[in-house]
C-alpha cells in the first residue's frame, strides 16, 4: 500500500509539473529588447508556453506595447508614453545592445497578437488605467486570437473589474508585488484575497519572494483562485515555486525554464 501511494504521489508530481506554464517576461528579454517583437518571436523559438508583455495607451487612443510611463529606459530618446502620439513612439529605436540585431521599435497590441501562435497562450498586462479598457477590447475584436489563449493581467484592480463587467469571457489575474514590512510579508493573504474577490479575477500572481510561506499558493488556491509567480530566473527557484503550487512561472530566460522542468520531469519518472 506504502509503494503504491509513493507512485501515485510521483506520478501527481510529474502531472503537475508538466502542466506549469513558462511565461517569457516581455519575451525572451534576456536575450533582446523587452516587449520587442524580436523578443517576443525568440520566446515562441525557446519554446516558451506564453508570452507576458506590457500595454499603455497613446494620447491618439492606439495601445502599445512598454513597460514604464516613458521611453528613457528603452529607447534613444524620452518621451512620456501616455501623451504622445502613435507615430511619434514608432519612430523611436529600441535599446538593443547588439547592432548585428538591427533596429527594434514599440509594436502596437495587434502586432503582439498576430504573433501568437495556436496552442501557445499571451498574458497581457494593462499598465494605463481604466481609460485602455474599450481600445483594448476593440482591437481583440479584431483579433483571430481567441479568448481562450488570451490572459489579462494588472496590477489595477480597477482595470479587472471592468473586464469582469465587460468581457467576462477573459481571463483575468491580478498582480501582487509581495514586500518585506520588518519581519512580515505584506500584503496578507487575507487582504490579497479580499481585493480579489472585489476584481472578480481567476487568479493571483505574485513577485516571487524569499519569506513567501510554503503554503502561501495552496492558501490562494484553496480561495478559488489559480496561483501564478514572477520574474524567476532560477531554475532551482523556479522548481520550488512549482512545489509551492505554482500553476505558471513567468521568467527572463524561458529556454532555461523549461529545459530545467523536462528535465525534473524526466528525473521524476
Amino acid at each position: 500500500m506504502r509503494l503504491r501511494f509513493i507512485a501515485l504521489f510521483l506520478g501527481l508530481t510529474v502531472s503537475v509539473f508538466a502542466e506549469v506554464k513558462v511565461v517569457a517576461h516581455r519575451g525572451a528579454s534576456a536575450y533582446a529588447p523587452e516587449n520587442s517583437i524580436e523578443a517576443i518571436q525568440l520566446a515562441w523559438e525557446l519554446g516558451a508556453d506564453a508570452v507576458e508583455a506590457d500595454f499603455r495607451i497613446t494620447k491618439d487612443g492606439h495601445i502599445v506595447c512598454i513597460h514604464d510611463s516613458d521611453t528613457e529606459r528603452v529607447a534613444n530618446q524620452k518621451i512620456a508614453v501616455e501623451t504622445s502620439l502613435l507615430s511619434e513612439l514608432k519612430a523611436l529605436e529600441l535599446v538593443s545592445g547588439n547592432e548585428e540585431n538591427g533596429v527594434s521599435r514599440i509594436p502596437e497590441l495587434a502586432d503582439v497578437l498576430a504573433s501568437v501562435p495556436a496552442g501557445k497562450l499571451a498574458y497581457l498586462e494593462l499598465k494605463s488605467d481604466v481609460r485602455i479598457v474599450p481600445e483594448f477590447l476593440e482591437v481583440l475584436k479584431s483579433s483571430p486570437v481567441p479568448a481562450a489563449q488570451l490572459i489579462v493581467i494588472s496590477f489595477n484592480s480597477d482595470v479587472l473589474a471592468e473586464l469582469a463587467l465587460r468581457a467576462p469571457e477573459l481571463k483575468t489575474i491580478l498582480l501582487v508585488s509581495l514586500k518585506r514590512k520588518g519581519f512580515v510579508l505584506r500584503p496578507s493573504i487575507s487582504s490579497i484575497i479580499e481585493e480579489a474577490e472585489a476584481a472578480k479575477v481567476d487568479g493571483v500572481s505574485v513577485k516571487a519572494h524569499p519569506m513567501m510561506p510554503q503554503d502561501f499558493g495552496f492558501k490562494l488556491k484553496a480561495a478559488g483562485y489559480e496561483f501564478h509567480v514572477w520574474t524567476v530566473d532560477s531554475p532551482e527557484w523556479g522548481i520550488e515555486m512549482i512545489k509551492r503550487g505554482a500553476q505558471s512561472i513567468t521568467t527572463n530566460k524561458p529556454d532555461l525554464l523549461k529545459a530545467a522542468l523536462e528535465s525534473y520531469n524526466q528525473s521524476s519518472k
